[in-house]
């Protein structure tokens, strides 16, 4: 990853969570077979309204509001705690999505170099792996991009230093590089001469001190990132969380290069994504630990 000087007068500083959305704008419904699944598997109880059985009686999906979101919350964090529910239950969360942008002069120097949006910052980091690939150029991918699933990793939460930490594998932001050099080496045909942003395949370990981050469950795009190169935005906004943090409480470790803290800005992004309906009770608990991540990160634990 390309690091630079810390950037303390950028005009795009960390972002204060949406505090105006309603949950019902954030989250997805799930059908009523996933709730009592839910209940029984964790042991809790689920105060539906009056609207919302009805919906279950026409079998319709149905979204919490936030009071049932928090009183959700405080019955799975009953014996410890939010903090201890967000170090139990985060290995229940078998894959995430991830993407890391960093926010600084020298990385929007280099950002000048995009033949497309140089307004836009591309990720740092992610997974999975996104890169360019050149059977994937059509009208409806311009930018050929190819997008791997997702590998293993894992997210965990540390109670004693209020850290965040994912392990896993994804893609490294390593630059600029001509379309025509990979063409050449992995197809033997030289072609047109094109920059494209530079992903390589690595593994990852992203350490987080929380003490000064700020959080947004189930956030809307920020105009000014690329999310092309990455998760969609969408996944992020439909189950997961966007961290904004100073760099130096990011340490990141890339492969075998020593870990090292970040410059300048960073918006962390961590969501899940559900790839069938197996995935649906797993999908809310998902939805639960990035709102109490949230919760505690508010102060409201």
């Amino acid at each position: 990853m390309t690091s630079g000087a810390i950037d303390s007068d950028s005009e795009r500083v960390l972002r204060e969570p949406h505090s105006d959305l309603t949950c019902s704008e954030m989250m997805i419904g799930q059908p009523e077979a996933v709730f009592r699944e839910f209940a029984e598997r964790y042991e809790i109880e689920f105060s539906f309204t009056h609207e919302q059985l009805e919906l279950f009686q026409k079998e319709k999906e149905v979204t919490l509001g936030p009071d049932q979101m928090n009183e959700l919350l405080d019955q799975l964090s009953a014996e410890g705690g939010i903090p201890k529910f967000l170090e139990d239950y985060a290995s229940h969360i078998p894959t995430v999505c991830m993407s890391l942008y960093v926010i600084n002069d020298s990385l929007w120097k280099l950002m000048e170099r995009k033949p497309w949006d140089q307004e836009k910052m591309l990720a740092m980091t992610t997974m999975p792996y996104c890169f360019w690939h050149k059977d994937e150029e059509k009208t409806s991918n311009i930018k050929a991009v190819k997008r791997w699933g997702l590998g293993k990793n894992t997210l965990s939460y540390s109670v004693v230093s209020h850290t965040l930490e994912i392990i896993g594998e994804g893609g490294d932001f390593a630059g600029f590089i001509d379309r025509s050099q990979i063409t050449l080496r992995k197809f033997g045909i030289p072609e047109k001469r094109q920059l494209i942003p530079n992903y390589v395949y690595q593994k990852v370990k992203m350490n987080v001190h929380l003490k000064e981050a700020k959080a947004d469950a189930h956030p809307l795009p920020l105009d000014y990132l690329d999310y092309d190169y990455s998760s969609s935005a969408k996944n992020y906004h439909d189950h997961g969380i966007h961290l904004g943090v100073p760099g130096e409480s990011v340490t990141l470790k890339i492969e075998k290069r020593k870990p090292s803290k970040l410059s300048g800005n960073v918006h962390l992004f961590i969501g899940f994504k559900s790839e069938s309906e197996a995935d649906q009770l797993t999908t809310l608990l998902a939805d639960i630990w990035f709102w109490a991540l949230q919760r505690l990160l508010q102060g409201r634990n």
